[in-house]
């Protein structure tokens, strides 16, 4: 598989080469990165492992170091032992692949990169036999690892640091400048483009890392999942998404409760009237009416709550908050 990568402005166009350089995805520079750290690996790592094991145990066996050693024979009886050491057990396409491929070696990063849900990770390489050396290229979690501590490091708009992103990378990488990466030129039909070919994903991740540094890209961990997003111009979000936006107001919510009797309380009442309004036993109105109530109550008395000397006159302000906001409780206590 063969990708561009055109760099335009704040974007990074991905082509297929593979299909007439047809657009595959047209993002925001830094998102391709962050996707791929932010993925969960533990699965590929799994099948990683194995391929891994095997392709070295198997190297062993043929006295295979090195492409040379490779024979019409060897090559053979490798590729029949992928399938049924690999692909069938990795339940990897089906078992009727070998009626329509021979070829294993060649597309074995394919079918170890096969479910990953970002295609670019798919490399294939022209030397195809080379898939059988340096195997270490698809270790995705040591590129995440790698990645990730040098954003943490560089570009992390939660560092304290008054030197630039730039100047971070060369002081923490001991390097008097980062890698440029070379434009190269593609004639396509009758027209020529311009961008980027890499020759694995780790070169075509560490690329968009260094386009993040120059844009003056800024990230941030969200503050409840953890996983690192895009900060856009003009906005300072703690939170990736308004789902985790409202996970984190949710648990701040419930340990306000655990932690204040009043709030604690409150929400005690809120359940009992829910489950009394749920039997018929009051109307929507009156719940309602109630909820308006208990709701300025509480206000009312966490201020006094809070601002009580001593633990006794705590007891005393929640004991009377208690009698309060049960009185139409009360008056109904059969009911439950």
């Amino acid at each position: 598989m063969n990708y561009l990568y055109r760099y335009i402005n704040d974007y990074v166009e991905v082509l297929d080469g593979d299909r007439d350089y047809e657009l595959c995805e047209k993002v925001q520079i830094g998102e391709l990165l962050l996707r791929f750290i932010n993925m969960d690996l533990s699965e590929y790592m799994k099948r990683y492992n194995k391929f891994y094991d095997f392709l070295e145990l198997t190297l062993q066996k043929y006295k295979i170091y090195e492409p040379k050693d490779i024979t019409a024979k060897n090559y053979k009886e490798i590729n029949k032992l992928i399938v049924l050491n690999l692909l069938i057990p990795c339940d990897v396409y089906c078992h009727r692949i070998w009626e329509y491929c021979t070829d294993f070696i060649k597309y074995l990063p394919f079918y170890l990169t096969g479910d990953l849900p970002i295609y670019y990770l798919k490399w294939v390489r022209d030397d195809y036999k080379e898939n059988l050396f340096d195997f270490s290229k698809y270790d995705f979690r040591r590129i995440q690892n790698d990645i990730r501590e040098m954003i943490e490091c560089c570009i992390d708009s939660d560092i304290q640091n008054s030197k630039t992103p730039a100047q971070r990378y060369i002081h923490l990488y001991d390097e008097t400048t980062y890698p440029v990466f070379h434009e190269k030129v593609f004639a396509i039909n009758s027209s020529l483009i311009r961008g980027y070919s890499f020759e694995c994903a780790e070169e075509a991740l560490h690329c968009e890392f260094y386009r993040m540094i120059e844009n003056k890209t800024k990230v941030r961990k969200c503050k409840n999942c953890g996983k690192y997003f895009l900060l856009t111009s003009g906005h300072n979000a703690i939170f990736c998404s308004t789902k985790c936006q409202q996970k984190a107001f949710n648990i701040k919510k419930k340990e306000q409760i655990f932690s204040n009797p009043i709030l604690k309380e409150r929400e005690r009442a809120v359940k009992r009237m829910q489950a009394r309004k749920a039997r018929g036993k009051i109307s929507q109105k009156e719940y309602n009416d109630w909820s308006n109530m208990s709701y300025i109550l509480q206000k009312e008395y966490n201020k006094k709550y809070a601002d009580a000397k001593n633990n006794s006159e705590q007891e005393e302000i929640y004991e009377e908050f208690k009698d309060r906001i049960f009185i139409p409780l009360k008056k109904s206590k059969d009911d439950f």
